[in-house]
């Protein structure tokens, strides 16, 4: 090899050594850069969550734990959900529906599929720190009342009630986000509400 020939050589490995070079400096940069917009992704998500209204399941009555007995508050079963978060929401859908079980029967919830949603078109506002309550939107011909039937085994602790909801919602950072919470609980007698049912029945997001 003549001295023309070592000069190509070294000229084309030192070409090829600065491209890879070049090359790996570019994916590094490329690295950082997906790094970077991932990190400032994560950083507003974060911050969104702090600021964004949370509208989170508050209470289910009636209140089996302290049974009142027969009266017509007793009857009544309502689901409310409160704000929790720092900003507004517009409420666009909800709804629940229950059953009664006898606690002889062992059996699980008969509530196997979400309940039909009543819409809100215009929304509903709900700012922080406030409730709102579910609409019923069973097909019982009672509505959300319970029947004496049913009342009777509720308050003698011969029953347990099955409740089954949701709630979607917006909030202030776009109105095409909907935000959802569900919920599918059971009451037993003297005792809270728990939650209960198949994995994604009960969820917030």
């Amino acid at each position: 090899m003549n001295s023309y020939e070592k000069w190509s050589l070294i000229v084309t490995i030192v070409g090829v050594a600065v491209g890879i070079g070049v090359l790996v400096v570019y994916g590094l940069q490329l690295q950082a850069m997906r790094e970077s917009v991932e990190a400032a992704k994560r950083s507003s998500d974060a911050l969104l969550n702090i600021e964004r209204g949370w509208l989170l399941l508050e209470n289910i009555t009636p209140n089996l734990t302290d049974a009142v007995g027969h009266s017509a508050e007793f009857r009544v079963v309502a689901v409310s959900f409160i704000n929790h978060g720092k900003s507004s929401v517009w409420v666009t859908q909800s709804g629940f529906d229950f059953a009664v079980i006898s606690i002889l029967r062992k059996d699980d919830s008969p509530l196997l599929e979400e309940p039909t949603p009543h819409d809100i078109p215009d929304g509903i506002r709900v700012a922080p720190g406030k409730d709102i309550f579910a609409f019923y939107t069973g097909s019982r011909t009672g509505g959300p009342m319970l029947t004496p039937e049913e009342v009777y085994p509720l308050s003698d602790e011969k029953a347990n009630l099955f409740v089954r909801g949701f709630i979607t919602y917006r909030d202030i950072f776009g109105t095409t986000t909907i935000r959802e919470s569900h919920f599918h609980a059971e009451l037993r007698p003297r005792q809270p509400w728990r939650q209960i049912g198949p994995e994604g029945s009960n969820r917030n997001t």
